[in-house]
């Protein structure tokens, strides 16, 4: 249930959420059962995971801060951006503009609504649709640190062109599937600072090139390239370095399993204070999702449910479907049960399926 490795193992299981291609297009609607063939072709388009249908909440779907069709937008203008600075041509400044007003309009509609990000990467598209979601987190931020609109639109235009310096690594370096020896980990680091040269001759009024330097800088000066520390780090770049640390643990790579949203949290909290600001770690805990919609949790009374929807008073308390117990009774009845209003109900644990004894019952149901 919810987001699932794609393989042989999720055929026959029915698609929660409609895939779209490059061009913002529908490849797979929701509600299609997957087949060899489509998975397959999901695979050789570079899928990793869908979205697999719940069960037992057949109605819930998975909605994202933005738009198919403003997120396919947003990754075609990297995509085009980067092209035209791989062929040394002048890339379109106006384009990324445009589109950082789009989803800034978007995300605007409701500045209290605790926000979903549900982003499904590509191996080909990791780089873009990573950019984008930067985007989409660091004015999510934004929206609480500043109420200027062109503030707002210089840090979505940084944060969706913050990696362009990745152009300046070979590609069997970007690419290789496993760790870096030091000597490419060396080539890597070189990045932001390729990023700012690239930037500053189109920006050279701006912090956008600044934003790509020191987004991998940290506040106790653990960070590259120039070991910067608190007082000497910019704002925006800590926002930056600190969404594109989240986005980065909780996304798939061949190389390493991906986070949940709450365990991506976590990490920031740990290291909340050292390597980032507490205030913006606090800031982006209270407005983003910890409990996706579609996750499926283990709740201490021994109820287990399914995140239905988010409540804007706790984003770490989402509204819960019960739909049955971890002993294997699965309720003809479910009922929403709002964990912000119910203190004593904690979360133990976050389940990629039901447990044992309700899939169990579910097969024997479906036997009948």
């Amino acid at each position: 249930m919810g987001v699932e490795k794609l393989s042989h193992e999720v055929e026959g299981q029915v698609l929660g959420h409609t895939i779209y291609d490059e061009m913002g297009q529908v490849l797979l609607r929701r509600g299609v059962v997957l087949t060899e063939s489509y998975i397959r072709r999901l695979q050789s388009r570079g899928y990793m995971s869908v979205h697999i249908q719940n069960q037992l909440a057949p109605e819930i779907e998975v909605e994202d801060a933005i738009d198919a069709q403003t997120r396919a937008q947003a990754v075609q203008t990297i995509e085009s951006f980067s092209r035209s600075m791989a062929q040394a041509r002048a890339p379109d400044v106006e384009q990324v503009t445009e589109v950082v007003d789009t989803i800034l309009d978007q995300l605007l509609i409701d500045s209290e609504v605790v926000l979903n990000l549900n982003s499904i990467k590509t191996i080909d598209s990791y780089t873009f649709e990573h950019s984008v979601n930067v985007c989409v987190l660091s004015l999510i931020l934004g929206r609480h640190l500043t109420s200027k609109r062109s503030e707002l639109k210089e840090l979505g235009a940084a944060a969706l062109l913050h990696d362009i310096g990745k152009l300046s690594i070979p590609l069997e370096i970007l690419l290789k599937p496993g760790p870096l020896t030091e000597g490419e980990y060396a080539i890597v680091k070189n990045h932001s600072m390729a990023g700012y040269n690239m930037l500053k001759e189109l920006f050279f009024d701006s912090w956008i090139p600044t934003i790509a330097l020191e987004h991998h800088e940290r506040l106790d000066g653990t960070g590259y390239p120039r070991g910067l520390t608190r007082g000497t780090l910019s704002r925006w770049g800590q926002v930056v370095g600190m969404v594109d640390v989240y986005d980065a643990v909780t996304s798939d790579r061949i190389y390493r399993t991906k986070k949940r949203p709450h365990e991506g949290m976590m990490l920031l909290r740990r290291l909340s204070d050292q390597e980032f600001d507490s205030e913006l770690v606090g800031l982006l805990s209270h407005s983003i999702a910890h409990y996706p919609v579609g996750s499926i949790l283990v709740l201490s009374n021994g109820k287990v449910g399914v995140v239905s929807r988010q409540d804007e008073r706790a984003a770490d308390r989402p509204i819960v479907r019960v739909v049955a117990t971890q002993s294997g009774e699965v309720f003809r009845h479910t009922y929403d049960r709002s964990l912000a209003e119910h203190p004593e109900m904690a979360i133990i644990e976050v389940l990629d399926d039901y447990p044992p004894m309700v899939k169990l019952e579910l097969s024997l149901r479906y036997q009948r």
